[in-house]
């Protein structure tokens, strides 16, 4: 059976400056967690995020008694802009034994999701002997009644504050402060706030939203309260001298339940018992409720916030206050040169992380740093919040074995009231010569050793040298007098044949263990690796231009169309500014058909060649590629 009570929910306009969003979810809100055995207390269940519920289905409640139908109630609350909707249905439970006593979770079925509600514990114990007139304490007699010769006004200054509570009051500049603003009630009241606090001369960081409708259970001077949480923030002092933050004021409408007269000439439990019966009907006389409204608010509270001492201040302080660690690593340890690296730097703790910025590195000769990319990690359930702040730094080093001295990162610890410095262990990163430079290097030495060995030569096996190759020169043209010259591919002594395969090994092993980019240009110069390999040239490594160039210059329109199409993609990739979507299997697949037709095209000329030589060593086009040759 649906019914609107009279009680309402506390309404609260926050100060928070982030919209708030609605989230589905249901909560159980016991009005106390200890109880006597005869004792009746109020258990809630708030369905938030909806205006209305599919299903509800309540838990058993096995070890209570249910003390009438349950109060269903619903509406909303206007949080900065945004509105919450909620559904309350509200039971009125007496414990059967004592002991701890569990009650499952609730189940709510809301737009098509069923959510769980938290289940608890109530503790319930023997009761307690009745003292005086006033047995039954003020479970019996609500503060939300308003008895005999009561001033209204008076009551809800004692029943109703606000509350600003800080962690500390005395700090360093920099030094974060933990502000918590709570509405503290006894009554069933709307409140929204008409004032907020400003924080001048500080920087503010929220941590807590309000959750609407909720509330815990606090004592305050002995009695007590049921508290809201309006805003919670950490405040980062920006200057020193003394701080203030301002009021915060809430405009508050109470409303009270008073006996008529005619029900006064009952006594109080008799009067009280029929005022709640017609609550549970919900025929409550409008007579019998009056309303008041009253502003309240904070008092101002003051910061002192002393200068940071000179004395031992490090030369790479930066302004950091708190506590913190550092630490660092690399992602390898064992590069080739021309492959990007990757130094990370995770500064972690509490306190003003806003001013961590990158630490300064000595990076040895050789080595070359770009910009760093910085993120930060927070763990939100911690107040003060800590975190991570992550600092990655990519580098590129000739060949060689390099040391980065460690780094070190300066603080202001308030609690040791002395600056500390943390530092990384040093790190060790060698890299190898790549694959084309060792070719390179091999050239080059052999051609040293070729230098070497003609000083050492005597003079007649120069001269003899010299006449033979004379000699052969005046027969070789004799004998292009009577037939055509063989093609100068089939005098020079052949290379090494290397599998077209072989040349993308590396390219395919480093796949997914390499960065996009990097790996594009691997793969680039391994396929130019391979026609420098094929087209028997003097360069070492061919550019791009220059393969495109010699496979049309031999008739390869095809092969060149498609080594210029592979090209295109890899630069694209390798040069763009922002990160493209790994296309590595791709590009991968089309190298390997490039070398596969060029396999083709390359063995069909081999092979046209051969066919072409006659009995009398004649020949037509030689081998691929084809060469110039010049007849007398």
């Amino acid at each position: 059976m649906r019914r609107t009570g009279f009680l309402f929910f506390l309404f609260v306009a926050t100060l928070l400056l982030q919209p708030v969003y609605a989230q589905l979810r249901l909560t159980a809100v016991p009005g106390k967690t200890i109880v006597q055995r005869n004792e009746t207390f109020q258990l809630q269940f708030v369905a938030e995020g909806v205006a209305q519920v599919d299903e509800f289905i309540p838990p058993s409640f096995r070890n209570f008694e249910v003390a009438g139908e349950p109060l269903q109630s619903s509406g909303w609350t206007w949080v900065n802009g945004s509105l919450t909707e909620y559904v309350s249905y509200t039971y009125q439970l007496k414990p059967r034994v004592t002991g701890k006593l569990p009650i499952a979770s609730a189940v709510a079925r809301m737009k098509g999701k069923a959510i769980s509600s938290n289940p608890l514990i109530i503790l319930v114990t023997e009761t307690a002997a009745p003292t005086g007139a006033s047995a039954g304490g003020d479970e019996q007699k609500p503060d939300y009644f308003l008895y005999p010769g009561e001033n209204a006004k008076e009551k809800i200054e004692k029943n109703l504050f606000v509350k600003v509570v800080v962690d500390k009051q005395v700090c360093v500049v920099g030094e974060p402060v933990l502000a918590s603003f709570k509405l503290y009630t006894r009554l069933e009241s709307e409140s929204k706030i008409i004032k907020r606090p400003s924080f001048n001369g500080f920087s503010v960081v929220d941590l807590a939203e309000p959750e609407t409708g909720l509330f815990t259970r606090e004592i305050y001077n002995g009695r007590l309260y049921n508290t809201y949480l309006i805003r919670q923030v950490q405040l980062f002092p920006l200057q020193s001298g003394e701080l203030t933050i301002e009021s915060v004021e809430v405009e508050n409408r109470v409303r009270f339940i008073r006996p008529l007269p005619e029900q006064l000439k009952k006594d109080t439990r008799k009067w009280m018992d029929a005022i709640v019966d017609q609550m549970k009907r919900a025929e409550l006389a409008a007579e019998n409720i009056t309303e008041e409204e009253l502003v309240i608010k904070t008092p101002p509270i003051t910061i002192q916030v002393k200068e940071l001492p000179e004395q031992g201040k490090p030369a790479s302080f930066t302004g950091v206050v708190g506590k913190f660690l550092i630490s660092a690593s690399l992602e390898k340890s064992q590069l080739h040169a021309g492959e990007n690296g990757l130094l990370s730097i995770r500064i972690s703790g509490s306190g003003n992380r806003s001013l961590i910025t990158a630490p300064a590195i000595q990076w040895p000769p050789g080595m070359e740093a770009y910009e760093p990319r910085s993120s930060e990690q927070k763990d939100p359930e911690e107040v003060p919040p800590a975190g991570t702040k992550l600092f990655e730094i990519p580098f590129t080093a000739a060949p060689g074995t390099y040391s980065i001295p460690p780094i070190e990162f300066s603080f202001f610890d308030p609690a040791a009231n002395s600056y500390q410095e943390v530092r990384t262990s040093p790190l060790q990163v060698q890299v190898h010569a790549s694959s084309v430079q060792q070719q390179q290097t091999g050239l080059a030495e052999q051609k040293q050793e070729k230098r070497e060995v003609l000083p050492v030569m005597s003079k007649a096996a120069i001269a003899f040298m010299v006449l033979f190759i004379v000699l052969a020169v005046i027969g070789f043209a004799g004998l292009k007098r009577r037939k055509k010259m063989p093609a100068a591919a089939d005098l020079l002594p052949e290379k090494e044949h290397i599998p077209a395969m072989a040349f993308l090994q590396q390219a395919g092993q480093r796949m997914l263990f390499t960065d996009t980019r990097e790996w594009c240009s691997l793969l680039l110069n391994s396929v130019k690796d391979y026609f420098t390999h094929r087209l028997e040239t003097e360069d070492n490594l061919l550019t791009s231009a220059a393969v495109a160039h010699l496979l049309q210059q031999r008739g390869e329109l095809h092969l060149a169309q498609l080594f210029q199409q592979l090209t295109t993609t890899c630069e694209t990739i390798m040069y763009s500014p922002v990160a493209v979507e790994s296309q590595k299997e791709m590009l991968l697949e089309r190298a390997q058909e490039l070398l596969q037709v060029a396999e083709q095209r390359f063995t069909l000329h081999a092979q046209s060649g051969n066919q072409h030589h006659g009995p009398n060593g004649s020949s037509g086009d030689s081998g691929y590629p084809p060469q110039n040759t010049s007849g007398s």
